[in-house]
């Protein structure tokens, strides 16, 4: 018999034994007082759910996932340091003699281990670094009540330590540990100390009061009476220090709680994860619990602020923003932003949750539709670790019809006159059955149409902040713009390859087409970017790449997979489930998506060249692969985008990019941001991080001052919506809306993409003078 039909008939046993039996030996452990139950958490032993789930995710990878590989193959050592580095991400609490002796112990066996369903190697490693932690805790509760920190040395710690090797000594582990709380407490003496001073000068200036709000105080640290704050008045108080080492010292208390609060199913989830993401990266186990909240964020409609949140290295961490959600909408924070306090409304008390678990941290966030939600953060884009932002947000439900499709109609100056180019955001590749909701696909095509009413003789399809959505609308968007054709061959794990086809020969829009791509574009965008651009209908601008996520996932919930079992259990345990890589898309010439993405023909400065955030940044990224070429009708006459038409247009380009000083200030700002990122270490000494922030806030009044005087330049633009999202706000929120946009916003990368568009329309018509680029009649 096959030894994966062998395999899966002792998991049936197994399931039979779990769902029948073991309730019944629950039952009679509970009757004569011997709650196994609880015996088994306190001691982090392998339940018998945990061991189906095990077993379980061990099956989907062997049978489901895109590789296929037994979990014999497994490199156990390489696996083992990939949970170490998941559990012990900044390399702060292992010391290399225990990863030695955990090597030594498992690499050979962990296989067996986990196709028995068994998690002992998780707990006993787990063991270790609960034990080191609650050690390096009472060491730093120690050090922090008797030690006299000194800020006057040149001394520095290391920012990032994720690829540092681990302690070699006790020695070393305390002289890093060292560092780390001098590095934490001066970051809290900045803080309060600017604070203070901040609120002093507004004390002195009553008629400053009105003008400066509460997140305003504590960024704009260059402002006084004379509009220059003297950081030379700034020192080191008794009353700062022992306020700086309280808040350090609360702090590791939270971190000492969540270590002694942390329960077996989590360890699980975290060592499951680790199986899953040794394979791909965006493969993992959900606990029972993690799987319902993970239904929750997948739901359309749902009140909060709409971010995605992890925990690293104790703090947490913005992800990503929902598209659509308060906390985009709110343009106040962004992916990196670190989460250090939460408040349930104006004048309410900010609650510390650096160290605290996230789940009670998205307990904090949620609450009532429209109350409101306030936040201190140390925002990604600073250079300043002691930088601290309060941010406002209004909670409120995640709308479809915040994240549908809208346009807008630029007038770009042209020899005397105006050229109209329209601009189509999507945010993704929505889908809905109601009637008066139309998927993103139908939604572009309408938008089209009011475009065409107008005249206008480009169009460029903005799919920058795309991450993706349903297939079959990316395909269908695809073929408003083609007659008919590939768009994308899917494989999966049984190596079939399957053909996904534009078969509506009729077209919303013939001329000239642009999609602005960027590293955030991915999966579903890709795919659109893609296959339009190996039909040679497209120009590609932005980022060098897409994101490179070329792959598919699948979320497989046991207790739907076992529900015969369940019928027949006399108690029916709640099982978590796995999110499993099971297809890769490949664009119409073989090129897979995966890893590489689509490439731009024209490429603009971006700072997401320097930022871990795409595909390639991943750990255990799946590879790039090819296969066969679709043919392809890849001659649209003079919309057809050549190798001479990208060269045309980026000449132009380049000679606007010398000479615009809109590009020399948009390098500034990514050479001042590469700068931050690439520094690996920062100074302990006061009155050098003093200066440093002196500096860092004269630099960003500066490009505050060039960046309103940019704005000014901006192409005036009249917004087109959807009748859905003209329900759901009045004309004149839209109107208010649309000034705000027009007057704040500077996006470079936009404006050069209208110049190019409006060189590409002045080649056509020279190329066939007198032909209008203005599209009136439709075949829809």
């Amino acid at each position: 018999m096959d030894n994966h039909l062998i395999r899966k008939f002792k998991i049936i046993c197994h399931y039979l034994l779990v769902s029948v039996f073991l309730p019944f030996n629950f039952t009679c452990n509970y009757l004569y007082g011997k709650t196994s139950g609880s015996f088994a958490y306190n001691n982090f032993e392998t339940t018998a759910k945990m061991r189906t789930e095990t077993q379980y995710v061990v099956n989907c990878i062997e049978e489901v996932h895109y590789s296929k590989k037994n979990i014999d193959q497994i490199s156990g050592k390489d696996f083992l340091i990939s949970y170490l580095n998941k559990i012990d991400s900044s390399r702060l609490y292992f010391k290399k003699s225990d990863i030695d002796k955990v090597i030594l112990r498992f690499s050979k066996t962990i296989s067996y281990y986990l196709e028995q369903g068994n998690l002992f190697p998780a707990f006993e490693i787990f063991k270790v670094y609960h034990r080191n932690a609650i050690d390096r805790f009472n060491w730093v509760f120690s050090t922090l009540e008797n030690e006299n920190f000194n800020f006057s040395t040149e001394d520095y710690y290391q920012l990032d330590r994720s690829k540092s090797s681990w302690f070699s000594s006790d020695l070393e582990a305390d002289q890093i540990w060292h560092q780390r709380l001098k590095y934490e407490i001066l970051n809290e003496i900045l803080t309060l100390s600017l604070e203070e001073e901040n609120n002093s000068e507004i004390l002195d200036n009553p008629s400053n009061q009105e003008n400066i709000t509460k997140s305003e105080s504590s960024n704009q640290i260059d402002q006084d009476n004379s509009g220059n704050l003297d950081l030379g008045k700034i020192i080191i108080t008794e009353d700062i220090l022992e306020s700086s080492q309280n808040k350090v010292k609360k702090r590791y208390e939270r971190l000492l709680d969540y270590h002694l609060e942390m329960e077996p199913d989590e360890v699980q989830e975290e060592f499951l994860t680790s199986l899953t993401a040794w394979h791909d990266p965006h493969s993992e186990f959900f606990s029972d619990s993690s799987l319902e909240e993970f239904k929750i964020a997948m739901e359309n409609s749902f009140v909060g602020i709409g971010a995605v949140l992890v925990m690293e290295d104790g703090y947490c961490t913005i992800k990503s923003l929902v598209a659509g959600g308060p906390a985009q909408k709110s343009k106040q924070l962004y992916a990196g932003d670190k989460i250090l306090a939460v408040a349930q409304g104006r004048g309410q008390e900010f609650v510390d949750v650096v160290g605290m678990k996230l789940k009670k941290i998205v307990k904090l966030i949620r609450g009532k539709k429209n109350s409101e939600v306030l936040f201190v953060i140390n925002p990604n884009e600073t250079e300043d670790p002691s930088a601290r932002k309060t941010v406002f947000i209004k909670r409120g439900e995640v709308k479809m019809t915040e994240r549908l499709a809208s346009a807008k109609i630029f007038n770009i100056p042209a020899d005397n006159k105006t050229c109209a180019i329209g601009v189509i955001d999507l945010p993704s590749f929505y889908g809905s059955n109601k009637s008066n909701q139309g998927g993103a696909s139908k939604d572009v095509a309408q938008l089209i149409e009011k475009l065409k009413e107008v005249g206008v003789e480009g169009l460029i399809l903005d799919l920058r902040f795309n991450g993706g959505g349903l297939l079959n609308e990316a395909v269908d968007l695809t073929g408003l713009f083609i007659k008919e054709g590939s768009v994308v061959q899917i494989r999966g794990s049984d190596g079939l390859i399957k053909q996904l086809e534009d078969e509506n020969p009729k077209i919303a829009w013939e001329g000239p087409l642009a999609i602005m791509i960027s590293r955030n574009s991915a999966s579903a965008s890709e795919i659109v970017a893609g296959a339009l651009k190996n039909h040679k209908r497209a120009l590609i601008l932005g980022d060098t790449t897409t994101h490179g996520k070329g792959t598919v996932q699948v979320l497989l919930k046991i207790n739907e997979s076992i529900r015969l079992l369940n019928y027949l259990s006399l108690k029916k345990p709640q099982y978590g489930g796995a999110k499993i890589t099971v297809q890769k898309y490949f664009l119409p010439n073989g090129h897979s998506t995966q890893v590489k993405g689509v490439s731009s023909d024209i490429v603009f400065p971006s700072v997401n060249e320097f930022l871990p955030i795409g595909e390639t940044d991943l750990e255990n990224a799946l590879s790039w692969e090819k296969i066969s070429s679709v043919a392809l009708d890849t001659n649209w006459g003079i919309y057809t985008v050549d190798k001479t038409l990208v060269q045309e247009l980026k000449s132009s380009y380049l000679i606007r990019k010398q000479n615009l000083y809109e590009f020399a200030f948009l390098e500034k700002r990514i050479d001042k941001i590469k700068e931050t990122r690439d520094r690996k270490f920062i100074s302990l000494n006061f009155n050098l991080r003093k200066n440093q922030k002196l500096m860092h806030a004269k630099y960003n009044k500066s490009i505050d001052k060039v960046r309103k005087e940019l704005i000014e330049e901006n192409y005036a633009f009249e917004e087109i919506l959807l009748p859905a999202t003209l329900n759901q706000a009045g004309l004149e929120d839209r109107i208010e809306s649309n000034l705000e946009k027009q007057n704040r916003t500077l996006d470079i990368p936009l404006r050069e993409s209208l110049r190019i568009m409006n060189d590409w329309i002045e080649i056509v018509k020279n190329k066939v003078p007198n032909t209008s680029l203005s599209y009136i009649s439709s075949e829809f």
